[in-house]
């Protein structure tokens, strides 16, 4: 998967395989390390096995795997190409992961990073990750920097693209900042895609319209309501609502 990967470092000196320190990074992290330090301590606590699996170095006298320390894993880190390590993990992914039978199910959504920044500033990921079903946890299936002065908005065409995905028959969601034409447009008519994108009040008149189409498939009794008060929930049945979702008297 990251075989491909360039090295940073100088050959002249290295010790441990780029394949081993990577695979170690990920392996510390998902093990609970939160910065560098406790990334090294996690590192020399790894079991012989897991070491040797991820092609790490051995003494030449012991013949023991070692784990590559802090240092080292810092120094990789920071050099390594991001953008090359994030798209081979992401065809990882994506190659691994299973669709449901009826197509890709998709969630678009920007984040910013706690506690990241680059040289334009505040670092912000706008990723595309499966929704979570039975059996099945949601997998970032791809993810791109938004540049800085713009919003993810503007970064849908680009994220799609980079993922280079059969998004055909797929069904995409996004938050209320990607309701508009041109991101409608665009995922079903060049991706073959359905979407299903909030509507709220910042689009007024797009809500109204909305509210009128669906009136008449909820405007009669209700076959189920949920009503919760405080933090209990009382189910009644045959509850009649009107179209804002509002109890009729």
């Amino acid at each position: 998967m990251i075989e491909g990967i360039a090295d940073p470092r100088d050959p002249r000196g290295v010790r441990h395989p780029l394949v081993a320190v990577l695979g170690v990074a990920v392996l510390v992290t998902l093990a609970g390390a939160a910065n560098y330090r406790e990334m090294g301590s996690t590192a020399a606590d790894l079991p012989q096995c897991l070491l040797d699996l991820l092609r790490c170095r051995r003494h030449p006298d012991s013949g023991r795997c070692l784990a590559p320390s802090a240092a080292t894993l810092r120094r990789v880190l920071i050099g390594v190409d991001a953008d090359a390590l994030d798209a081979a993990v992401g065809a990882w992914l994506r190659g691994h992961g299973t669709c449901h039978a009826q197509g890709w199910s998709i969630a678009l959504d920007g984040k910013d990073l706690h506690g990241s920044w680059n040289a334009d500033g505040r670092l912000v990921l706008f990723s595309a990750m499966t929704h979570r079903r039975d059996g099945q946890d949601a997998i970032v299936l791809g993810q791109v920097a938004v540049p800085a002065g713009t919003t993810e908005t503007t970064q849908v065409r680009t994220l799609i693209e980079a993922m280079n995905l059969d998004l055909t028959g797929a069904l995409v969601t996004a938050d209320a900042a990607h309701t508009c034409a041109e991101t409608a447009r665009y995922l079903v008519e060049e991706t073959n895609a359905d979407y299903l994108l909030t509507v709220k009040g910042n689009r007024s008149r797009l809500q109204a319209t909305a509210i009128a189409v669906a009136r008449s498939l909820i405007a009669g009794e209700a076959e189920h309501v949920t009503i919760e008060r405080g933090h209990r929930t009382r189910p009644r049945a045959h509850q009649p609502v009107d179209h804002l979702g509002r109890h009729r008297r």
